[in-house]
């Protein structure tokens, strides 16, 4: 087994329902406690580890329902292989960015989509 078995479609495709969770996640805590985000365990405990947290959850909840790779098709390859997914979405989505900014021409286009201090409570994205 090599990196491409791992690098597949349905893995960069699990990694960013992994990164759209752990971002709701977020930004629905933040938003019920503005004042979490000044404190040093949320920021350098709970968001570096939530996306693995959610990855091996998520392996684990969906079981043998999804295309996991050939060598992680047992409980603990699926689990290890969410903690991976978890760990590459943060890194999936600054991919997706740079794409989408070098096609389109914008510096940060999936920010200018939902912006995270606009005030405008009608875009069903905030």
């Amino acid at each position: 087994m090599d990196l491409n078995d791992f690098f597949t479609m349905p893995m960069f495709i699990f990694s960013m329902v992994i990164y759209i969770i752990t971002w709701a996640q977020r930004k629905s805590i933040e938003m019920a406690f503005p004042k979490i985000v000044d404190h040093k365990l949320w920021r350098e405990l709970y968001l570096p580890i939530c996306p693995a947290i959610i990855g091996s959850i998520l392996a684990i909840i969906i079981g043998t329902q999804y295309q996991f790779p050939v060598g992680f098709t047992t409980f603990w390859g699926r689990v290890f292989c969410g903690v991976g997914c978890g760990l590459f979405s943060g890194t999936g989505y600054r991919i997706i960015n740079k794409f989408l900014s070098d096609k389109l021409g914008k510096e940060n286009p999936i920010k200018d989509i939902a912006p995270e201090n606009s005030t405008d409570t009608t875009n069903p994205l905030l």
